[in-house]
């Protein structure tokens, strides 16, 4: 049996988290792989979505691998927050399990068909069938749910949200949030493996998005005019 260690960052924030969704990406094909999280101290919820998201992804590669986890047991608020279920380890609660509060939201996993189909039955939009999740995720935010600032980001998240179901062609999205007093510190992540902006507004021969960047750039503009 062939098989491939890896090594996760010590701190799970976003430059580690990248770095290392990279380094799973680019693993050669194994018949197991061993993820080792000894060194790992600090936990943050877009890196908890993001590796995530890779090692399942690992996981469905053709080749079919296992993927087996050492040294785990010490991230206790990681096991919490639904991070290794997420990826189909038996540790730990599974997404959405922990019922979250006005301090964090739990890693959630939502099927865009589902938001869908759900709007359908309703007779409403999807933006307004995911009002609630946008609400919860601005109250984290903001410490609050009234208020002008609160209002904004409602709006706000629930665009990224209506989106990702609209646009993304993403089977699925997942969503994290955390805020820390003691750090006057709040992130709020959702994530989704669609197709991306650029392949998204390609189909518009009016615009020019032959990279990235002019994609963004574009993306951003729609949304200051609105």
């Amino acid at each position: 049996m062939k098989q491939f260690k890896l090594r996760a960052p010590g701190q799970f924030n976003m430059p580690s988290a990248i770095a290392f969704a990279r380094e799973i990406e680019s693993a050669p094909d194994a018949d197991e792989y061993l993820v080792e999280f000894g060194a790992v101290r600090l936990v943050e919820p877009f890196a908890m979505l993001l590796i995530s998201s890779e090692l399942r992804k690992l996981a469905r590669r053709e080749c079919r691998p296992e993927i087996d986890c050492a040294n785990f047991e010490h991230m206790g608020y990681a096991a919490h927050m639904g991070f290794f279920q997420s990826f189909d380890l038996e540790y730990g609660k599974t997404p959405g399990e922990a019922k979250g509060n006005g301090s964090y939201i739990p890693i959630t996993i939502i099927e865009t068909n589902k938001v869908e189909r759900e709007a359908f039955d309703n007779g409403v939009e999807v933006g307004d069938q995911i009002e609630s999740t946008s609400r919860r995720m601005s109250a984290v935010l903001c410490g609050e749910d009234v208020g002008a600032l609160f209002d904004t980001l409602t709006y706000s998240i629930r665009e990224i949200v209506r989106n990702v179901v609209e646009h993304s062609g993403a089977e699925r999205f997942g969503i994290c949030a955390q805020y820390w007093p003691s750090r006057d510190r709040v992130e709020v992540a959702i994530l989704d493996r669609g197709m991306g902006l650029r392949q998204s507004l390609s189909g518009n021969p009016h615009i020019d998005v032959s990279d990235d960047k002019k994609a963004i750039n574009f993306a951003l503009m729609a949304m200051s005019l609105r």
